[in-house]
């Protein structure tokens, strides 16, 4: 009995069988691929006010919380492009804190000179006298590190600070009454700079 004849496919029908097994397949990787590359979709509900969660205390700028809503929700952006965008924001938003908070300083040490120069012993015609005695204590007392910490801290202009200090200028300079232990023969400027004669 002969052989029978086993039907054997063209390689251009192999090819075609392949490509239609593997079509599915194919089709599953591209649109994966496209899901994770596209921006976010329109479908995707907006983001709003009332779902952010703010700490307790912290009241955030309108026009910076709409920026960033806006950003959040824009589809003509990519991720990569939102994710800059949001950056820059942040950026912006420290950059703004540092002025505030600059700015807060410079305010506050104006008032408190303000103060100095009416108070009625310390300033009007008082004030430069005041100045000299005070500069003159802390010239004689003062280290370059206790200098450097009144300018650091701007607590030279404090009303109180700078008037505990004139106290002090006045008791060295006019020989002033001191109050504590008198038996002590030691003055104010003694009791707080306790090496001041010492060599």
């Amino acid at each position: 009995m002969a052989d029978e004849v086993v039907y054997e496919p063209t390689s251009t029908e192999e090819t075609q069988s392949t490509d239609e097994s593997t079509k599915p397949v194919k089709e599953e990787i591209t649109q994966q691929a496209e899901e994770e590359t596209l921006p976010i979709d329109d479908s995707t509900p907006a983001i709003t006010v009332e779902d952010l969660s703010l700490p307790d205390g912290v009241k955030a700028d309108d026009e910076v919380v709409k920026s960033f809503i806006d950003t959040l929700n824009s589809s003509d952006l990519s991720p990569a492009e939102r994710a800059n965008a949001l950056l820059k924001m942040h950026q912006e938003a420290l950059t703004a804190a540092g002025e505030a908070q600059t700015q807060a300083f410079l305010d506050m040490q104006k008032e408190w000179r303000e103060r100095i120069e009416s108070d009625p012993e310390m300033g009007g015609p008082n004030l430069e006298a005041t100045r000299a005695r005070i500069g003159k204590l802390v010239a004689q007392y003062g280290d370059a590190e206790f200098r450097q910490a009144v300018d650091l801290t701007g607590i030279g202009n404090h009303p109180a600070f700078a008037k505990f200090l004139d106290k002090i200028a006045r008791d060295m300079t006019e020989g002033g009454p001191v109050s504590g232990s008198p038996a002590s023969g030691k003055s104010l400027a003694e009791k707080l700079y306790t090496t001041m004669n010492k060599e």
